[in-house]
């Protein structure tokens, strides 16, 4: 029997800590591209978000079994224009 560490968790976390402040830097600065263009005010922001079961690594790299999906529209003039989620059914899941 292998024994995974704590400290293989908690770099295993930092890592994933890293990427997302990365996603919400490169997030920053797109919202500060369209700010100097548009009426910032006014423009329909989509956020989505995809949350998974669990992943699988096999001899193909990484696998995500996808379990929901969240998308909300708004903008900050007109506030929430409509939200959606829903379970997403990941049909037969093989053995790795």
């Amino acid at each position: 029997m292998q024994i995974v560490s704590n400290e293989f968790r908690a770099d295993d976390l930092r890592a994933k800590q890293s990427d997302l402040q990365l996603q919400k830097e490169k997030a920053r600065c797109v919202v500060l591209e369209i700010m100097k263009v548009c009426n910032h005010q006014e423009i329909p922001i989509v956020l989505v978000n995809f949350s998974e079961y669990w992943e699988l690594t096999n001899g193909n790299g990484t696998v995500a079994i996808p379990a929901e999906v969240g998308l909300t529209a708004f903008s900050v003039k007109n506030g929430l224009y409509d939200n959606f989620s829903s379970l997403i059914d990941p049909g037969s899941i093989s053995k790795v």
